[in-house]
C-alpha cells in the first residue's frame, strides 16, 4: 500500500547493499534497511511501531527462535493482519514451529503451500487448516 513502509533485516551487510540496489532500480522508496541479527534488530524494529499489516518471516530456521519472533510480531499485528512463514518444512524444527503456530488462538485461518504458510488473524474467516497438495511445490 502506498501509505506503508517495509522494514527489512539482514544479517549481510552486503546482501543488505544488494537488495537496497535492487529496491532504488524497481523506485521503491519507502523500504528501511536493517542489519544485524534478529534477536537485536527485530525487537528494536517493532518498538517503533504502532501495528502491523503484514509479516514476511524468512531468517532463523530453528523452531525457538520462529515461535519467538512469531510472538513479538503478533503482538504488533492489527486484526486483519497476515503473516507470511517462508520455509515450513525446511527442517523438522520449522515443522514443529508451524504446527504450533498454526493452533495459536489468534490464528483464525492457515494455508499451507508446502513452501511457506500464509496465515490470517482477521476473526471474519474461520475454518479448517488448509494444506496445498505438495504436489504444487512452489
Amino acid at each position: 500500500n502506498r501509505f506503508g513502509t517495509v522494514y527489512t533485516i539482514e544479517g549481510s551487510e552486503s546482501i543488505a547493499g544488494i537488495a537496497m540496489q535492487t529496491f532504488a532500480s524497481l523506485g521503491l522508496k519507502k523500504i528501511r534497511s536493517n542489519i544485524g541479527p534478529f534477536d537485536i534488530v527485530l525487537p528494536s524494529i517493532l518498538n517503533k511501531l504502532d501495528t502491523i499489516d503484514f509479516a514476511f518471516m524468512d531468517g532463523n530456521h530453528r523452531k525457538e527462535p520462529t515461535l519467538k519472533y512469531f510472538d513479538l510480531i503478533l503482538n504488533k499485528c492489527n486484526d486483519n493482519a497476515v503473516i507470511v512463514i517462508d520455509d515450513i518444512y525446511w527442517s523438522s524444527e520449522m515443522n514443529e514451529a508451524w504446527n504450533e503456530i498454526i493452533i495459536h488462538s489468534k490464528v483464525s485461518f492457515s494455508l499451507d503451500f508446502y513452501s511457506f504458510g500464509v496465515i490470517l488473524l482477521n476473526n471474519r474467516f474461520s475454518g479448517n487448516y488448509k494444506v496445498i497438495s505438495s504436489k504444487y511445490k512452489l
